[in-house]
C-alpha cells in the first residue's frame, strides 16, 4: 500500500523522534485522519526519504519516529530553471505544481510587460511563500526526494542576463527554431515562458541578445500555464527522464 508522504523542515535522520510543524501536523490529523501507529514516509529535501511512525497525537501536534533511510532518487538528469511569466492566481499555482511534476528544479516568476498580476512590495515575501507550499506539496505527491526552489520574482532582463545554464531556450510560437532543431551540450536548461498574451517583440529581443534561442514547441499557441506543461515535457523526452 502507498504511504503518506510528508515534507519536514528540518534535517532527519534514523532512530530520532521529532514533533512535526503545526501545519504538517493539521495536515495529518484533519484531513488524511491518521493516528497513532500510522506509518508513513517523510523527506527532509536532502534526498532520498525515510520511514516513519507516528507515536503521539495530540490536538494540533504530532510526534513521529524516524526509521530506514531509503535512497530512492527520482530527480531528473536536467537541472531545469523555468523564468515563468507571472499569470494569475491558480493559474500561476498550475504552472508551479506541473513544473515540481514534471522534474523541474527552480521556477522564477517573472515580472512582464502583459502579466495580468503585479505584486505590491509588501505581497511578494507571502506570495513565494504560497509558491513554495505549492512546490512542496506536489512534490511530496509526485514521489520526489528534493524541493524545487522558488525563487522571489524577478524582472526578465535581469533574469535572462544572469540564470546559469548551459542552453537558454524561450518558446515562441512563430519562432523559425523547433525543439528538434536545437543540441543540447550540458544538463543546465533555462526555459523562458511568456505570461497571458505572450512575451513582447521587445522582450522577445532581450531573450535573444542574452543568447536563449526562440524555440517553437509544435505549431499551435498554447496557455501560459499549458506552455509549460508542454515545453518541460518536451524537454524530458528529447534530453531528460521521459525519452
Amino acid at each position: 500500500m502507498r504511504r503518506h508522504r510528508i515534507f519536514v523542515d528540518q534535517p532527519l535522520s534514523e532512530n530520532r523522534t521529532i514533533e512535526l510543524a503545526r501545519d504538517a501536523a493539521r495536515y495529518l490529523q484533519q484531513v488524511l485522519r491518521l493516528k497513532i501507529g500510522h506509518h508513513i514516509r517523510v523527506i527532509d529535501g536532502s534526498g532520498g526519504e525515510y520511514d516513519a511512525d507516528i507515536i503521539n497525537v495530540r490536538k494540533q501536534a504530532v510526534s513521529i519516529n524516524v526509521g530506514k533511510h531509503f535512497s530512492d532518487d527520482v530527480e531528473s538528469p536536467l537541472n531545469i530553471h523555468i523564468g515563468q511569466g507571472m499569470t494569475r492566481g491558480d493559474r500561476m499555482d498550475y504552472a508551479i505544481q506541473k513544473a515540481v511534476e514534471l522534474g523541474a528544479a527552480t521556477v522564477t516568476p517573472i515580472h512582464t510587460e502583459r502579466s495580468l498580476t503585479k505584486l505590491q512590495s509588501e505581497r511578494v515575501a507571502r506570495r513565494v511563500q504560497h509558491w513554495q507550499s505549492v512546490s512542496i506539496h506536489a512534490a511530496e505527491q509526485c514521489g520526489r526526494t528534493r524541493i524545487p526552489r522558488i525563487e522571489s520574482p524577478r524582472e526578465l532582463a535581469g533574469w535572462t542576463k544572469t540564470v546559469e545554464a548551459d542552453l537558454r531556450l524561450c518558446m515562441n510560437p512563430t519562432a523559425d527554431t523547433s525543439l528538434g532543431d536545437v543540441a543540447v551540450a550540458g544538463h543546465r536548461i533555462a526555459l523562458l515562458i511568456g505570461p497571458e498574451g505572450g512575451l513582447t517583440d521587445d522582450e522577445l529581443r532581450i531573450a535573444t541578445s542574452a543568447g536563449f534561442i526562440g524555440t517553437r514547441f509544435g505549431p499551435r499557441i498554447l496557455r501560459a500555464e499549458t506552455a509549460t506543461v508542454v515545453g518541460l515535457s518536451a524537454i524530458q523526452i528529447a534530453w531528460g527522464d521521459l525519452s
